[in-house]
Parts: structure tokens; sequence; C-alpha cells
């Protein structure tokens, strides 16, 4: 099974080259590379020497070979968690656009404990849809140690899978699920993403039961020898004359591998040192290496508008303690000095009167005259309190709406907005002209 499945790889791997067409009927060939670009059943081919021309493939016998490429091999780094739209989308677009300048192939280096489903569905997908050019996971294990979760799923949509020596594949520990939780769109043991990653494998020629046992704790692994070969199997589904030789997964734990584990599991096409050797395996020693910062780029343009956005939240907050305090001062005052009205009223002129405290002896008028000027000072400084909070709101929201990961921050800050507005209503005429 193990040999069958090498053979499914290698036949995906040079279908997927596609440098040398040859027409079926007339014979003549060209070389070149196809573009992902679709004008209804044709595509678009590059055609050295040539100009670009609109061609049904399947009249064509496409052969592996380097010779209509560019010598060129570029490299994306998916080193951190899958956890942001804006990197998903910069991804997206950029597989796209670096498999259209005819690299030998594009390399997708992963070390990443996984993240958002959705997110690492939409990478898997653009991924599957890259028909004109060969991709490649190198799971390099640097800060996280390999692929994790749903980057072991963006792993596997990848038409070949190299791991670096000591790097593993399979599920995420349970720190590292616990961390991701919060993120997930879409749970990662639903029923839906379970068959799209056995799917994922099996279209790639891997054993979609060792990747359901990396997401599903129900799913066991055994390998058993029959007639001299080594095949996995669940074990309900073992025969009499199989022998069991290995337990891969059991019930009630999720599987994670290791580099040499599986390639022997026929996860991974090879194990080894560096990206350098990956390069060397497969003959493009003499190719130019082009790292594309789509990813990086999109990355540090969150982290730089986050940390924008936390500065003007951070203001708010200290801005919005200020506001309440004040506003908890001149209540207080308000109410201490209606008491002293209200006392007065009763009992010199009655309740419906009107009339303040000049001229009664026994009203310390001095105290309550600095009650009202502190009040008036107290609302001055509401009011400018109140007009900071204002302006930040206007200076977040910008922010919040511009950038898709920053979105959920929108109804907060409009709601903190409409707050301050009722606020602002609430002080004296007086201090509200011309606004």
């Amino acid at each position: 099974m193990v040999k069958y499945l090498v053979i499914v790889f290698l036949l995906s791997f040079s279908h997927c080259f596609a440098d040398t067409f040859t027409h079926r009927q007339s014979g003549k060939s060209f070389d070149g590379y196809p573009l992902q670009k679709k004008l209804g059943s044709k595509t678009r081919v590059r055609i050295a020497n040539k100009s670009p021309q609109y061609l049904n493939l399947a009249n064509y016998k496409i052969e592996r070979n380097y010779l209509g490429r560019n010598n060129k091999i570029y490299v994306f780094s998916l080193n951190d968690s899958i956890s942001l739209i804006s990197v998903t989308e910069a991804f997206e677009k950029a597989i796209v656009r670096t498999s259209n300048q005819g690299p030998l192939f594009i390399v997708i280096e992963i070390d990443t404990p996984g993240g958002r489903v959705d997110l690492a569905r939409r990478m898997c997908t653009a991924i599957s849809k890259l028909d004109n050019c060969t991709t490649v996971a190198f799971i390099s294990g640097k800060k996280y140690g390999g692929a994790f979760s749903t980057g072991a799923a963006v792993a596997l949509a990848c038409d070949r899978i190299y791991m670096r020596k000591g790097t593993y594949i399979g599920a995420a520990s349970m720190k590292i699920r616990t961390e991701l939780a919060s993120n997930a769109i879409e749970d990662e043991t639903s029923p839906a993403w379970l068959a799209y990653c056995g799917e994922l494998a099996e279209q790639k020629g891997r054993p979609g039961l060792f990747v359901r046992a990396m997401a599903e704790a129900d799913t066991e692994v055994i390998e058993v020898v029959e007639n001299g070969k080594h095949i996995f199997i669940d074990p309900n589904e073992k025969k009499a004359d199989q022998q069991a030789v290995r337990v891969w997964s059991s019930k009630d734990s999720l599987l994670t591998l290791t580099a040499n584990d599986a390639q022997t599991a026929g996860i991974a096409d090879e194990v080894v040192d560096s990206l350098n050797q990956l390069v060397a395996d497969l003959d493009a020693t003499k190719a130019e290496q082009k790292r594309d910062n789509a990813i990086t780029k999109a990355r540090r343009k969150f982290e730089r508008e986050q940390r924008r956005l936390n500065r003007i939240l951070s203001d708010i907050s200290d801005l919005s303690e200020q506001a309440d305090l004040l506003t908890e001062d001149v209540n207080s005052l308000e109410a201490e000095i209606n008491r002293i009205n209200e006392e007065y009223y009763r009992r010199f002129y009655g309740a419906s009167t009107g009339l303040y405290l000049q001229g009664y002896a026994e009203v310390d008028v001095y105290l309550w005259r600095n009650m009202l000027i502190q009040r008036d000072q107290l609302q001055i400084q509401l009011f400018n309190v109140l007009g900071d909070l204002a302006r930040n709101y206007r200076r977040a929201l910008p922010i919040a709406q511009k950038h898709v990961d920053l979105s959920h921050y929108i109804e907060t800050i409009e709601a903190g907005a409409e707050a301050v507005e009722k606020m602002y209503l609430k002080l004296p005429p007086w201090l509200r002209i011309g606004y």
C-alpha cells in the first residue's frame, strides 16, 4: 500500500510541473507553463519565445520537466497561528501571483500551532486549486515544532510534504488547543471538517485514516502485515490472518506523528535536514530562491494597526475612568446642593416658590456658593474629558473599519461614542454652546 501511495505521489507530482506540451493529434510540442487564468474550458499558457495563448489542455500530453519554466523557487513562510483574515487573503492572492511567474515549484514553509478552521480551509482551497504549479510543504519546526491541528491540513493540501528531522505533524497539544479555542469559528472535531481533512489527504494519495486520527479521538489505527506487506487499518477491520505489529493511534487520544513516522505512514514524502536539502532532492539547486513576503507584510500591517488601536483604546479606557469619576463627583455635589435648596424651600417658602438662599442667615451662603463654583468647574473638566473621548473614538473607528481583523471592535467603538454623546447632552446648555 505504501508503494502504491508513493506511485500516486510521483504521478501527481509529474503532472503538476507541466512544462512540455505535446498535441495528441498533430504531435507538435512546445515548452511553457500554464497560468491560473481560464477562459471557459481553456487555460492561458505561456509558451517559450511566443505570445501566451488560451489552450484546451485536454488536447495535450503534458510531461514533467523544467524546460519551459523560470529557474526560480518561491518560498512562503507560515510561521504563526492561522488566525488573521488579512493574512489568509494575502496568501490567497500571492500564491496565485507567484504561480503565474512560472517557478519550478512553490515551497510553503510551515511552523504553526494551527488556528481557525475557516481560514485554514481557505488556505487549503487556494493550494488545491493551484493546478499550474507544484506546491511543496516544508515543515520546518522552529518556534512551534511542526504543523499542528489545522496547520497539518494546510500541509496535506500540498502536492508533496517534506519534514525537517525532529518535527511533528498532527494534533495540537491540549495547551495549544485551549489557547486557540477562542478563535475557532468551526470546531476542529466537527464532522464536516473531519470529512474535509480525510478527503484532502486521499486526493493527494495519503492515508485518510491517519489524518482522521489526528483530529478525532475515536479513530484507531494499527499496522498489520498481510502477505509480507505492511498496511494501516482500523482494528475492527483486522482479519484473522493479519499479524498486528504496531498500534499507531489508540482510542481517546489524538495522533501526532514524528517526521520519521510520518514518512513511514505515507503522510510525508521525505525527511530532510534543511530547505536546501529539499531543493537538492527536487533537482533545483541552481534555481534562485525567492521569499514571498506577502504573509509577513500582512501580519506586520495588522500588528501595526493593532498597536495603534490599542494605544487609542488605552487612552479611551483612562478617559472613561476620569469621566466616570467626574460624573460621580458632579452628581454628588448636585445632590447636596439640591438637598440644601429643598430644605430651605420647605422651611421658608414652600416647595413651589423656586427661590434661592440669599438673605437666609442660618445657611452658610459662602459654603453654598463654593459648592456651586466647584460643581461648575467639575462640569468644565467633564466637558473637556468628553471632548477628548469623542475625538479618540473618532480616531479609533476608521482603523477598525479599514482592517478586516479589527472589525470586531466596530460595535464596541460605536456604542462607546454613543454613550459619550448622551453624557455630553446632559451637561448644562451654557457648556454646549457651539456644539
